[in-house]
């Protein structure tokens, strides 16, 4: 069920050439920012596709050094297709590692080219993460994998039901366990963040959160966030603060989130009396907890996404980075799922700075140094 709300949420040929990599937006207020590209090679752009609609999962490559768009990168590189359901991915030195769900495997790829390195045979994996020295996986089946980067070799370990997202902080690797397919019983074995030592890969403790938690992010101080779905119905998705105390509190009421030192960026998802979706974007302090956006000052100025996925934030820059799927079409011709989507570039001030054109359902960037 969790995949299927996920996904409703072809290659293209040859490279599409956009705009500079660095401009000045004005939207009419006075302000305005320029966005300096120098310490970043490109973007990775992982596509999941619509397996209702047959359209399988794709990657694609930004280079902003010319702001030009490779569609398909992986298909292009190994004469195969991605996958269905690609889930996310993460850089480790010189390989890229991609969790592809329903072909029960992590793909290793160069980080330059694309081109196939090998895989780890993983059931069903839901989020790849690295600290830079391991790369983390988790899988559907309620475990957590260390992989090796050198042997590809993984090693497992229990944690809970439907483990999603990861981040490390503190000396410890957190795992959200949704127990995200038990919605007949509310996701009541889920409820948890699994806290797992770095030093011997070793479950310490289980910290009881809210419900179906999903994301999480560490601030610059060691404080995790996690963002828990609710039940897509009378529980409204909230994030919540976990100390490194491992003390819980309710933080702000939100869908999406990224972190960027001590400040996060939040998308709120709301729905009007006809189930049309409506977002806020803001920032807040992560220690303070203060608001960080205003009427005058709002976290996107001009050119919102239409259907955002998910938030990004390129370290170098700090710019803001949003997948988003296409827009509702108004004539009922096609789903807005079926058809390709965006990355809508921002500067730290907010000002949009373009828009990148991808394949169908983006749900996650993978930014490469140079």
């Amino acid at each position: 069920m969790k995949h299927f709300l996920r996904n409703m949420w072809l290659a293209m040929a040859g490279t599409l050439v956009l705009s500079g990599c660095i401009t000045d937006e004005n939207d009419g207020d006075g302000g305005s920012c320029g966005t300096g590209c120098e310490n970043t090679e490109g973007f990775y752009v992982v596509n999941q596709g619509n397996t209702g609609f047959q359209i399988v999962g794709s990657l694609d490559w930004v280079n902003l050094a010319n702001d030009s768009i490779t569609s398909g990168i992986f298909k292009k590189a190994n004469n195969q297709a991605l996958g269905e359901n690609p889930q996310n991915a993460v850089i480790c030195g010189s390989k890229m590692y991609i969790a592809e769900f329903s072909s029960n495997r992590i793909w290793v790829v160069s980080a330059n080219t694309a081109v196939l390195q090998g895989q780890v045979a993983l059931t069903q994996p839901n989020k790849v993460y690295t600290d830079g020295t391991y790369v983390y996986a988790t899988s559907n089946t309620g475990t957590v994998a260390r992989i090796d980067t050198t042997s590809f070799q993984a090693t497992e370990i229990p944690v809970g039901p439907n483990p999603v997202g990861m981040v490390v902080a503190n000396g410890y690797l957190y795992v959200a366990n949704s127990d995200g397919y038990n919605f007949q019983n509310n996701y009541e074995n889920g409820k948890s963040v699994s806290k797992i030592a770095l030093s011997s890969f070793q479950e310490v403790k289980k910290i009881p959160v809210g419900l179906n938690p999903t994301g999480l992010v560490a601030d610059s101080q060691g404080n995790v966030f996690v963002a828990c779905t609710g039940d897509y119905g009378a529980t409204p998705p909230m994030i919540q603060k976990i100390t490194p105390n491992d003390e819980v509190s309710d933080f702000t009421s939100a869908s999406m989130m990224a972190v960027d030192g001590e400040k996060l960026y939040l998308i709120k998802q709301s729905y009007d009396a006809n189930w049309n979706s409506t977002y806020d974007y803001f920032t807040m302090n992560s220690l303070t907890g203060d608001t960080l956006t205003s009427v005058s000052s709002p976290m996107l100025r001009s050119n919102l996404p239409d259907n955002p996925t998910g938030i990004f934030i390129e370290p170098q820059s700090h710019d803001i980075y949003i997948t988003s799927d296409a827009a509702t079409p108004t004539d009922g011709s096609s789903s807005q799922y079926a058809l390709k989507g965006s990355v809508m570039q921002y500067c730290p001030k907010g000002y949009f700075q373009k828009r990148y054109n991808v394949n169908v359902h983006p749900v996650c960037i993978v930014f490469k140094q140079k």
